[in-house]
């Protein structure tokens, strides 16, 4: 037996059909709060928005993020390292946490240290208010620093020291295998992600890694200084990627960018022009890769070529950055700052240090600290922050 269906019920019941499966209790986002939205795991339910690291919401009824501004505004103090003598170096921990390394001389009145009536130091702390001196393992100059924590400090005065909260010691890499007259790792450069993951560049080409327990040479085919060493953890796969400059500075010899594989194998890379200084290189994921010498020059990722940064026509030593949006470039006679907008120049800086050179830079959150040659350490702080 057949069941005939009038047209207007069928009608009527494909109505209420449509109706009822639309009508679900997942929410839209007009449904959410201001900055929710349904959940990916689970529509029925309002989830806040996060935006990325160094992002907020574009507005108080936005669920877009756009990327923060950081402000160009900075609290600049200068001080004096010493009587005379000359900075390599600057590390931040943090606000109160700041290292300078280099050789400098404080005045001996009786002569007591060494006859001379100057005595020397290689290093200063920055901490409660006040520069700390000290003279780290016997006083050898000390010219390039990094630091994870108070307690976990790495430096270079010829061969690589560690500070590990007790007690500072030094690697002597000639028992480790590298010969003596390799023995180079001074004025160049450190980079590590950690205390087992580290690198140090020396003046005669040398590159040697440490794993926690081992140091080992890198071959990258060079015998001019690594004037710089910089690399990046991606968070989400771990991979790491490690660039390095070679400059013989006013030389026209080697001058070149080199890459570290997964098997710290180094490569010729970035398809660097030639001829231009190279004294530093820095990037960030997904950020174009900058280098300071000559001039500053950035590579954007989804390029091959090298554009100069049209900035003034100085020579640039250091550039360092929290990310793409919060960079600074410091060089001679000038100080700048990018906040993904423009380019900002320091022109009224405490002691016309604006007028000086100004050497290596590092940068931590709201804090940037400047050497200035020779003995000058400028520090800045974000305002409001």
């Amino acid at each position: 037996m057949k069941l005939s269906i009038p047209p207007t019920i069928l009608y009527l019941l494909t109505i209420f059909l449509v109706v009822t499966t639309c009508d679900t209790d997942s929410p839209t986002p007009f449904e959410c709060e201001k900055g929710f939205l349904p959940c990916e795991e689970d529509t029925t339910v309002c989830c806040e928005v996060i935006c990325p690291e160094n992002h907020h919401l574009c507005g108080p009824d936005s669920i877009d993020c756009c990327f923060d501004t950081p402000s160009h505004e900075f609290q600049w103090n200068v001080d004096t390292i010493g009587t005379k003598g000359w900075l390599r170096d600057v590390t931040i921990i943090d606000d109160n946490n700041i290292w300078v390394v280099g050789e400098f001389y404080t005045p001996d009145p009786d002569s007591s240290f060494n006859g001379t009536g100057w005595k020397s130091h290689n290093a200063a702390h920055w901490t409660n208010g006040k520069w700390i001196y000290y003279r780290i393992l016997k006083g050898a100059p000390i010219n390039t620093i990094w630091a994870f924590s108070e307690n976990d400090i790495w430096g270079s005065n010829g061969v690589p020291i560690h500070w590990d909260g007790n007690e500072w010691k030094l690697y002597n890499i000639q028992k480790l295998g590298i010969p003596a007259m390799e023995r180079s790792l001074v004025r160049t450069s450190i980079w590590g992600s950690s205390s087992s993951n580290m690198y140090f560049g020396g003046v005669r080409g040398d590159l040697v890694h440490y794993d926690g327990s081992t140091f080992q040479k890198i071959d990258i085919s060079t015998n001019d200084p690594i004037t710089d060493i910089w690399g990046i953890i991606d968070e989400e796969t771990g991979e790491q990627t490690v660039y390095g400059t070679v400059s013989y500075l006013l030389h026209s010899t080697d001058k070149k960018i080199f890459k570290l594989d997964g098997r710290n194998m180094a490569l010729e890379a970035l398809n660097w022009p030639g001829g231009a200084d190279l004294l530093s290189i820095w990037f960030d994921t997904n950020s174009p890769i900058y280098t300071a010498g000559t001039r500053l020059r950035r590579q954007h990722p989804d390029s091959s070529n090298w554009e100069r940064v049209m900035l003034k026509n100085k020579y640039m030593y250091s550039v360092r950055g929290n990310h793409k949006n919060d960079i600074f470039v410091s060089g001679w006679q000038l100080l700048y700052h990018y906040n993904g907008i423009d380019w900002y120049e320091y022109t009224n800086l405490p002691n016309s240090l604006h007028l000086k050179s100004l050497k290596k830079v590092a940068l931590k959150d709201n804090v940037v600290s400047v050497i200035g040659w020779p003995n000058y350490v400028l520090t800045g702080k974000r305002k409001g922050k």
